[in-house]
């Protein structure tokens, strides 16, 4: 009936315990949703609607499942049994529970418990995985929502185009749907990622030897060609460009260290987080996106905690706009904040509840070394451009060093 809600458990396969996701839908949305896609969407074309709510496929399923609880015997069933409680763990919550008492979201445990009529559904069992790079259909099915009409993906075109300057346009694209949308945004990650892997794991085989596609598959089962493949690291040189992986933080390892050979030790190491709390220019930029006449002073901690939660990227960009505004225009301008820089390395990192910060290693000119120059020059040195003084409660920056620049118990 109309405003009722509607348990659904999306699962990766019908008899398992656990579930993917657990959300309570309104009837009548989905129905109004389903229309418009069946009317809007070729891929929806062909779906038919079933009234009752019932999923005939769950109820077959759980009556194997009973049939099947009578034999003790079937020791198979049993380790499945073991996998499904251990799947259930893992699926509900994302994580494993905090504390062998207290569940993460007791709430949700706590209606689990009362509610009976779950909608379980499956959508993929029984289907064959499709490759993602083969299937340009795949990027419309994913997110209905941003594609309604189910084209303008990405797709052949007149004019080449690669898949991460697509992809950057989308996020970077006045339409704030695609860079407010989390999944897709690691969906665009994950693709561009694959299709770079793609594309050079067949050179990384063929780069530095003889072999053609005729001889690739003897190489191949060669164990000593594999054996002199992963000894010079070879196997997943291709690996370097893409971040995260193990070629790639080689190659930023070995950069870092030969800045250690050439300057020495480095002078300071600095931490530099992401005020964005603090950003006015931020928050009224992002409120402008999403057509709010609203001012700061008329929101709160959560509001703005909200906004920035729903705006990833623009949070990510103004981070990394101001970060090198900062260091080209105060680190490195002529009053030397910290010394005359000679060069610095610096690496991003993301904090749990989303924010970015840096930690830099700088390399001062003319800066005293340890176990070299004397203790009361490295003193003298430090004291000129350190100070752990709070100002006074007169000064502007008094309530900026209390607040951000102190840690408390």
């Amino acid at each position: 009936m109309e405003g009722s809600l509607l348990p659904v458990k999306l699962k990766r396969k019908l008899t398992y315990k656990g579930h993917y996701d657990y959300q309570y839908v309104d009837t009548m949305h989905v129905q109004e949703a389903l229309w418009y896609l069946k009317h809007c969407n070729f891929f929806y074309k062909d779906v038919e609607f079933n009234e009752s709510w019932i999923n005939e496929f769950s109820l077959e399923d759980n009556g194997l499942i009973k049939k099947n609880d009578g034999c003790k015997e079937d020791q198979d069933m049993s380790i499945d049994d073991n996998d499904d409680d251990l799947l259930h763990d893992r699926q509900t919550h994302c994580m494993f529970q905090d504390t062998c008492l207290m569940p993460v979201d007791i709430g949700q445990e706590a209606l689990d418990v009362y509610v009976d009529n779950v909608l379980n559904v499956a959508p993929g069992e029984n289907n064959n995985p499709i490759k993602l790079l083969s299937d340009s259909t795949n990027e419309a099915k994913c997110f209905p929502v941003l594609f309604p009409s189910g084209f303008n993906t990405y797709e052949k075109r007149q004019y080449r185009l690669t898949l991460s300057c697509y992809f950057n346009n989308r996020l970077l694209h006045a339409d704030g749907r695609f860079a407010r949308n989390v999944e897709y945004i690691f969906f665009a990650q994950y693709m561009s990622e694959l299709e770079q892997v793609v594309s050079k794991v067949s050179i990384a085989l063929r780069k530095g030897t003889s072999c053609t596609s005729q001889n690739m598959t003897e190489v191949l089962k060669d164990e000593n060609s594999l054996n002199k493949l992963l000894e010079f690291d070879d196997g997943y040189r291709f690996l370097k460009p893409i971040r995260g992986t193990p070629a790639f933080w080689q190659s930023a390892q070995r950069d870092l260290l030969a800045c250690v050979r050439m300057l020495g030790k480095p002078t300071w190491f600095a931490s530099f987080s992401s005020a964005d709390m603090r950003w006015k220019n931020l928050l009224y930029s992002i409120l402008k996106q999403e057509g709010r006449t609203q001012t700061l002073e008329q929101l709160q901690w959560a509001d703005k905690c909200e906004l920035l939660r729903r705006n990833p990227v623009t949070a990510a960009r103004m981070f990394d706009f101001r970060w090198h505004v900062f260091v080209k225009e105060v680190l490195m301008s002529p009053a030397n904040p910290i010394g005359k820089i000679e060069d610095y390395y610096y690496r991003v990192e993301f904090q749990q509840r989303g924010s970015p910060h840096c930690h830099c290693l700088f390399w001062i000119s003319g800066a005293p070394v340890l176990d070299k120059n004397t203790d009361e020059e490295v003193i003298v040195f430090i004291d000129k451009y350190v100070t752990c003084e709070i100002p006074s409660e007169e000064d502007l920056l008094f309530e900026v060093v209390t607040s951000v620049q102190q840690h408390s118990k």
